[in-house]
């Protein structure tokens, strides 16, 4: 009789574990499922976001007269905050050379995957910033890289200059589980400074 009594509490321990371990499993995979459906909602929200940013920054460069005023970095977008996250010149560094701290010249002028274009590489320069489709969207304005003129702050000359008259904008959308997503576009001015048109866009990130 206390033989039966003991196999049957060691059956149920062993139940009681199996049936444990069996919900521990379940709460597990339906945790995975759930982080995995938010991470997928964030990229979503953040993707549009950086299009938006994109759409925001080449309205405002409509207003500018000279695009090399932006590409010098003096003239800002209207659509600004504080400024205060993400911190913007660490951003603007890894868009330039890849590390958060001071880029110098010849490490903008790398050549590398992203960059292989040396002297006509992009040199971002803020333009835009504000949260946004709660995400915080940073834009910045570069010299077009199909340039040959080697001089990334200005516009190159028009005449035997692929390059002439276009710039570059890339906008990145930061989210608060870590999101990020980033994407460029090349726009030219149409129609005297009526209005822009854009030429190509691309997905970084």
């Amino acid at each position: 009789m206390n033989r039966d009594r003991g196999s049957s509490l060691v059956l149920a321990v062993i139940s009681v574990a199996l049936l444990s371990a069996l919900g521990l499993a379940l709460a597990l995979v339906t945790s995975t499922e759930m982080m995995i459906a938010a991470a997928y909602a964030e990229g979503q929200e953040l993707s549009y976001a950086a299009e938006a940013g994109l759409e925001i920054a080449e309205q405002e460069l409509r207003r500018v007269p000279d695009w090399n005023d932006v590409l010098a970095g003096a003239v800002l977008s209207t659509w600004i905050d504080d400024g205060s996250s993400p911190t913007l010149s660490e951003a603007t560094n890894i868009a330039n050379c890849g590390k958060t701290t001071w880029c110098s010249a010849a490490e903008m002028d790398a050549i590398s995957d992203l960059r292989p274009w040396g002297t006509n590489n992009p040199r971002w320069q803020l333009f835009a910033f504000g949260e946004l489709n709660r995400g915080y969207v940073v834009v910045w304005v570069g010299d077009d890289a199909a340039e040959n003129d080697g001089d990334p702050l200005r516009d190159g000359a028009a005449g035997p200059n692929p390059g002439a008259g276009i710039v570059a904008v890339r906008s990145e959308a930061f989210g608060v589980g870590g999101g990020h997503k980033v994407v460029e576009s090349t726009v030219r001015r149409t129609d005297g400074v009526a209005g822009i048109s854009r030429l190509s866009w691309a997905q970084i990130r």
